[in-house]
């Protein structure tokens, strides 16, 4: 790309061979130089399936930790991944998760051509709880709201900037992007897969009951995760459209399985 920009995605992922990660990648390689993966000691088969999707001409770099770091320094392992977004020598990060699908990437994109002056900019989060080929629902009762997060930042403007390394809830972010108030909200949407599936809601739930304790979440919120359909708000929405069917059939099944 002829661009005063160079954006670099950076991702921490573990197990994710059977989840989103291919289809979120491909997604990133349309509007992003470079993605930087790092492989949180995963035994499924991540790490070959990386290799191949570089073989495909993604532009991807993947590093691999041979210890499972994540539930015990969080904020260690991201700051790890950010440092290795660096050496690539970017002008922008993009913090992502590897069940997180990005719409409207040229949109983001285009936000940051367009102001090179910004520090800091964010997308929409959205909690997709269920998927199908006609579109989404989006949770959006108590604390699972549709909401920008700040998860894209000029490098430059927050040199030395760190991530504060806990078990849980340190943020993605250097700190100093996380209390940003001059970020720029783009048209981007980050579409959350990983509630999608009643099992991994169930092992989530659990995950964080044993390593939060509610230090870093409210208790109700962690409960909420467990509500019935009934109890839940859910908002239908349109598959960004900058999906191709492609993606959307193999999310869908994705989301469905299990």
């Amino acid at each position: 790309r002829m661009s005063r920009v160079k954006l670099v995605a950076s991702l921490v992922v573990r197990k994710e061979l059977d989840r989103y990660l291919p289809e979120a990648l491909r997604l990133l390689a349309g509007f992003c130089d470079r993605i930087v993966v790092l492989d949180d000691n995963s035994t499924d088969g991540t790490a070959e399936a990386l290799r191949q999707l570089r073989a495909e001409g993604l532009p991807l770099t993947v590093v691999s930790a041979f210890e499972t770091t994540f539930y015990v320094h969080e904020g260690e392992i991201r700051q790890r991944a950010i440092d290795l977004a660096l050496q690539e020598d970017p002008t922008h990060v993009l913090v992502i998760d590897g069940d997180e699908l990005v719409g409207n990437g040229a949109a983001v994109r285009h936000a940051l051509e367009r102001s090179p002056a910004v520090p800091a900019f964010s997308l929409c989060m959205e909690e997709v709880w269920k998927a199908t080929l006609d579109g989404i629902e989006v949770r959006e009762d108590g604390g699972w709201r549709a909401h920008p997060v700040t998860v894209c930042y000029r490098v430059d403007a927050y040199r030395g900037g760190k991530i504060r390394d806990q078990k849980l809830g340190g943020g993605r972010v250097p700190e100093q992007v996380g209390r940003e108030r001059r970020a720029l909200q783009t048209d981007g949407r980050i579409l959350h897969m990983g509630w999608t599936r009643v099992a991994e809601r169930e092992a989530r739930h659990a995950r964080y009951v044993q390593h939060d304790g509610g230090a870093f979440h409210a208790s109700q919120h962690l409960d909420s995760i467990m509500w019935p359909d009934s109890r839940v708000r859910l908002n239908r929405c349109e598959w960004p459209q900058d999906f191709t069917s492609g993606i959307v059939g193999r999310v869908v099944s994705k989301a469905n399985r299990g």
